[in-house]
C-alpha cells in the first residue's frame, strides 16, 4: 500500500497497519506547513535564461548545478514560505502537473538538499 511518499507491506496485525497508515497520513497532511530554508552559501543564476543555478557546496566546496525545474524550486525556498504555498506558486507555472506529482518533486528536492547539508526545514 502506497500513501504519498510512503509504503507499507500488510501483515497480519491490523492495528499496527492501522497506526502506520495513520501516522504516515498525519506526515503526509503537515509536511505542506513546512518552511524549507537555505543556508547561507554562494550561488548564482546562470544560462541563457538563468535557469539554471551554480552553487559551491558549503561543506565540500565543490560546485553543483541545479536544472531548470530544480532552481524554481531553490528560489521559491525563501525562509518566508510554507512548502504548501511554494507547490501552489508551482501549479499556476506548471500547467498539466499534478499537485500530488509536483509536491513528489518538492519533497525529493528539499530532502537532497536537506542531505547535502545546505538546507533545513522549519515549522
Amino acid at each position: 500500500m502506497r500513501i504519498g511518499a510512503y509504503q507499507f507491506a500488510i501483515s497480519g496485525d491490523v492495528n499496527e497497519n492501522y497506526k502506520e497508515i495513520e501516522k504516515a497520513i498525519y506526515l503526509a497532511k503537515h509536511k505542506e506547513n513546512k518552511i524549507p530554508v537555505k543556508l547561507n552559501f554562494r550561488w548564482r543564476l546562470d544560462g541563457e535564461n538563468n535557469d539554471y543555478i551554480i552553487y559551491q557546496h558549503p561543506v565540500t566546496g565543490m560546485l553543483d548545478i541545479l536544472n531548470p525545474v530544480a532552481t524554481d524550486i531553490f528560489i521559491k525556498c525563501d525562509g518566508k514560505h510554507t512548502i504548501g504555498e511554494i507547490a501552489n506558486q508551482m501549479m499556476e507555472e506548471y500547467k498539466g502537473v499534478t499537485r500530488s506529482t509536483l509536491l513528489d518533486d518538492i519533497y525529493a528536492f528539499i530532502q537532497h538538499m536537506i542531505d547535502e547539508r545546505v538546507f533545513f526545514v522549519v515549522e
